[in-house]
């Protein structure tokens, strides 16, 4: 990744599948942030992973993972800040719900916005809108 400029803000990606990782990334790219990728959902440590709370815009999790799920990165998140913004994706099924229930919760513990999978650029860009963030 190169260098960002100053006013740049990074989204942190949590997912376990390569090709939706890079495909956010890619999306996060197109719209003006510099995405930080994380692939093992087991490591993540809120007060570690955020960082300063000013320079993330955002975190972009996929509820459905080994290890911790999203829900409990959620959790997490928001007992450290409720201002950093929270975007829950959801493609998959588990033995504990549908997409459509895992992102329903997720709304009550406090995201910003939720997109099923599959989506598109445009889909994405929506979902930064209606979680406040400015789209290039």
């Amino acid at each position: 990744m190169g260098r960002r400029s100053a006013n740049q803000k990074r989204i942190l990606i949590i997912e376990d599948d390569a090709d939706v990782r890079d495909l956010v990334a890619r999306f996060c790219t197109k719209l003006g942030y510099m995405p930080a990728i994380m692939a093992e959902s087991r490591f993540f440590d809120a007060g570690l992973d955020i960082g300063p709370v000013e320079e993330i815009a955002a975190v972009v999790t996929d509820i459905f993972m080994p290890g911790k799920s999203g829900i409990q990165i959620i959790k997490e998140i928001r007992g450290l800040s409720e201002s950093v913004k929270i975007i829950a994706i959801s493609g998959g099924w588990s033995t504990q719900g549908s997409r459509e229930d895992a992102l329903m919760a997720a709304g009550l513990l406090g995201v910003d916005a939720a997109l099923a999978k599959p989506f598109t650029l445009e889909d994405f860009k929506s979902c930064l809108k209606e979680a406040g963030l400015p789209v290039s």
